[in-house]
């Protein structure tokens, strides 16, 4: 008999049939197109509250890719986001805060210095969708920061 072409064209069928799969699957990393995006960050059309140890925008991609971007003293950003339908959550909280000397445990979360609705991409309701090139999306917070 002769199994071995057979063998060997089956294993080079599978091998390619690999190669395809994972090809059409490389829409992420390098070769995902991008998009800038720039803007500012307000709570209630004024400042954001300073004391925050960390102060982000946070770009949740629907196929995968998470970017974060720091907002700065003005409450300005920018970010290299993937183009394409994003959830968008905002961070702007004092530091962790750590157990006492001698004490067990794990540190905690700052407060939330600003509504903690807009801490998780589902509660947030902040929906962007990137093109590429450069855009502003600014981004108005409005409510009572936690207490």
């Amino acid at each position: 008999m002769h199994l071995k072409p057979i063998v060997h064209r089956l294993i080079s069928g599978i091998a390619l049939l690999l190669l395809l799969t994972f090809a059409g699957c490389s829409k992420g990393g390098a070769d995902r197109e991008m998009g800038t995006v720039k803007g500012k960050v307000t709570l209630n059309g004024g400042a954001l509250p300073s004391g925050a140890a960390r102060s982000r925008v946070v770009f949740e991609h629907v196929e995968g890719p998470v970017t974060a971007a720091d907002i700065k003293p003005d409450g300005t950003y920018e970010a290299s986001v993937a183009v394409g339908d994003c959830k968008i959550k905002v961070e702007h909280a004092e530091d962790m805060v750590y157990p006492k000397e001698g004490r067990a445990g794990m540190p905690m979360p700052g407060k939330d210095l600003i509504p903690a609705k807009y801490a998780h991409v589902e509660t947030s309701l902040l929906k962007y969708t990137v093109k590429g090139g450069e855009q502003t999306y600014d981004i108005n917070l409005e409510g009572e920061a936690p207490k």
